[in-house]
């Protein structure tokens, strides 16, 4: 794959793809995005120790207010945050909303762990059924652990 497409498959999983509605941590993909970012040396990890990150009042306050849009958020900041995911969502998210730092970090993780491992089933579509699976699969329990958001309180699908 030359350089050009490899750059047009980050583009199209960052923006389109790789952040579905629902989240919810296992196995990673052998191919794909994160296999991309690892051929230029970017690949990023963070081991979260944050737990209900996004449950003081004035995170859950700005929770509830930005939530219905959570999804376009997400994909906006990660179509700018292409090559270094979790720390530039967690800016990101935390610049468009005001979250706290451990609030965004859970958020900033939460698109790294989609992009790592769902990449795939979510290409076409963040809201097809495969993607929401494997979100609600491999991230939600962490995010959930993190952010103290549960899936109960994630707005649907769309």
């Amino acid at each position: 794959m030359t350089p050009s497409y490899k750059f047009f498959f980050a583009v199209v999983c960052v923006a389109l793809l790789c952040f579905p509605m629902h989240v919810t941590a296992a196995r990673p993909s052998s191919f794909g995005f994160g296999s991309f970012l690892k051929s230029f040396g970017t690949s990023e990890t963070r081991t979260s120790t944050t737990t209900n990150g996004c449950a003081d009042s004035a995170d859950h306050t700005k929770w509830e207010a930005g939530k219905a849009n959570f999804s376009k958020d997400m994909r906006t900041c990660g179509l700018k945050c292409i090559f270094n995911t979790q720390k530039c969502v967690t800016s990101c998210m935390q610049k468009a909303h005001g979250y706290s730092d451990g609030c965004a970090g859970c958020l900033g993780d939460l698109a790294q762990c989609t992009k790592a491992h769902c990449e795939s089933p979510c290409m076409l579509s963040s809201s097809n059924p495969t993607c929401v699976s494997c979100v609600k699969s491999n991230c939600d329990p962490a995010f959930a652990t993190c952010s103290g958001i549960t899936s109960s309180d994630m707005p649907p699908s769309k």
